[in-house]
């Protein structure tokens, strides 16, 4: 894949980490800044263009913006409005930091140091991977560029594959007050068919962020399976999750999958048109059929 600079404007929305975390990322910052200025100087040195102005021009005013974040020694940091690109940036700098503390604690071992402080190292590693993982977004392709060595391409290789694979086949936006009547039985008896399933129930942990496995969700299934109801059009939080699936469509593929569940073609079209023109499957028509209606368009070599 050739490099190419591209900086996503799209806001993510408002970010808010703790002093020492923020402080971790701006050290990644940093870090990141650092190779891509010795790769433009390397560049001129031999007579050629610095590759890397803008991401430079990206990186030292994250950068300096940090740095005025830190000098107000907050407990907690709180920056409004992030964009999808600097969260990137976010990332590709605590990957960088992952990166030497590995090759350190590799050194060490090799070097015969204690184990206890073997111990100790590992886990400080494994906090800045928490950390890291708790971005949920991909680093900037720069991370790649700037470490053009073995370790790196392998690494890329993983992460892009991982990026591109479709982690599930159906994200099921529901009312939670639907969940016991009809939902979860839905859920199980589609995980039980072969389906890989995002559900709330089976795919929050304890410490998860709610809003980032949601949105991890929404991006990374094939489709989304929306179970419309008059408690579905009342609450704001589902609603959300359509809008997020209605946005994947604007790529001009198929995503939302409706379900109605009690609620008929006026119930639905007193909220949306658009939503009651759609080819549905009913709830009243029974469990079985409902699933056999989805798996013709989940997995349609069930058929």
């Amino acid at each position: 894949m050739v490099y190419k600079y591209e900086r996503d404007d799209r806001s993510r929305g408002d970010f808010t980490s703790s002093m020492e975390v923020y402080r971790l990322i701006h050290e990644g910052l940093e870090g990141l800044y650092s190779e891509v200025e010795t790769w433009n100087h390397k560049a001129k040195l031999a007579g050629a263009a610095a590759p890397y102005e803008r991401e430079s021009k990206d990186l030292r005013a994250l950068v300096e913006f940090g740095s005025q974040k830190l000098a107000e020694e907050m407990t907690v940091i709180y920056v409004p409005g992030v964009s999808v690109g600097t969260a990137r940036y976010f990332r590709a700098g605590i990957e960088l930091i992952l990166r030497r503390k590995r090759q350190e604690l590799k050194r060490n071992r090799e070097s015969g140091w204690p184990s206890a402080v073997l111990e100790s190292l590992q886990k400080s590693l494994e906090d800045v991977d928490k950390i890291a993982s708790s971005l949920d977004v991909q680093p900037a392709d720069l991370l790649w560029e700037v470490l053009p060595d073995q370790e790196s391409q392998e690494v890329v290789s993983q992460m892009r594959a991982e990026a591109e694979h479709e982690l599930w086949d159906a994200f099921i936006s529901h009312a939670s007050e639907d969940k016991e009547a009809f939902v979860h039985a839905l859920a199980e008896v589609l995980r039980e068919a072969g389906l890989s399933i995002w559900y709330d129930e089976f795919s929050l942990r304890v410490g998860d962020s709610l809003r980032r496995s949601i949105d991890k969700g929404l991006s990374k299934a094939r489709y989304g399976i929306v179970i419309l109801s008059p408690i579905f059009f009342a609450k704001e939080w589902p609603q959300k999750e359509l809008d997020g699936l209605v946005a994947r469509e604007a790529e001009g593929r198929k995503v939302i999958l409706p379900v109605w569940h009690n609620i008929d073609f006026a119930g639905v079209s007193r909220y949306s048109p658009t939503l009651a023109d759609r080819v549905a499957t009913k709830s009243e028509k029974g469990l079985g059929c409902v699933v056999q209606d989805l798996m013709a368009v989940l997995k349609p070599s069930t058929e």
